[in-house]
């Protein structure tokens, strides 16, 4: 289960990183301040979800591995959906 919620930090993660980039470049200090701040917790969320599954017998390896491929995959389809719809 922690290894399906790291997956499910990083895509997230990904999405809102983007936004916060997009917002910040394009003018919304609002936005792009509430989005660093959910970045932050979710990356709080990826230490305490990521040190559990490691507790737990997960391989570091296979923890990394489910936060980084989705956040990288994510991070793909949302800047091509974001080139897209310009």
């Amino acid at each position: 289960m922690n290894l399906i919620l790291l997956a499910l930090i990083g895509i997230l993660e990904s999405v809102v990183m983007l936004e916060r980039y997009r917002s910040a470049n394009r003018g919304s200090a609002l936005r792009s301040a509430l989005s660093a701040a959910l970045v932050c917790g979710l990356r709080l969320a990826w230490l305490w979800v990521g040190a559990s599954a490691i507790l737990m017998g997960e391989r570091w390896s296979a923890a990394f591995l489910c936060y980084v491929l989705p956040a990288a995959l994510g991070t793909y389809i949302t800047h091509r959906i974001m080139e897209k719809s310009k």
